[in-house]
């Protein structure tokens, strides 16, 4: 898990005059409650999506790296990842699905991460701000 001086944000101090260089688009938020056994095959992700664990450790492959974040924690899925839902526990979580525009096609959202950034920049172990 990254440390918290690893974390990167991304703010518009107030006044600044400049738009950020993309739009949020809100698409849809599940309750998501697993069972046991319960799994999702590998799929690509084109936009951006992120789980927010309330009770139980939300597990999954990222890219076929295994990330774990507990109860309180966030996990990006970003474009152009590569997931897989691991719940062979029961889990409970938000799962968040936004785009972020304009992107490199009409149909996919701006990338968040360059192609080297390792899985585990993916996975945050608390994430209070988040889950207010």
């Amino acid at each position: 898990m990254p440390k918290e001086a690893e974390l990167y944000a991304i703010s518009r101090p107030d006044g600044d005059p400049a738009p950020p260089p993309f739009r949020v688009i809100f698409e849809r938020l599940h309750r998501v409650q697993c069972k046991p056994s319960h799994w999702v095959a590998a799929h690509l992700h084109r936009h951006v999506e992120i789980m927010l664990p309330i009770h139980g450790a939300y597990r999954a492959l990222v890219n076929r790296t295994q990330l774990e974040v507990p109860c309180g924690g966030a996990m990006l899925i970003a474009p152009g990842d590569r997931h897989e839902d691991l719940c062979d526990r029961p889990v409970g979580f938000y799962s968040i699905s936004l785009h972020l525009e304009p992107g490199p096609t009409p149909h996919a959202s701006r990338p968040l991460l360059t192609a080297s950034a390792p899985a585990s920049s993916r996975a945050v172990a608390a994430a209070p701000e988040v889950l207010a």
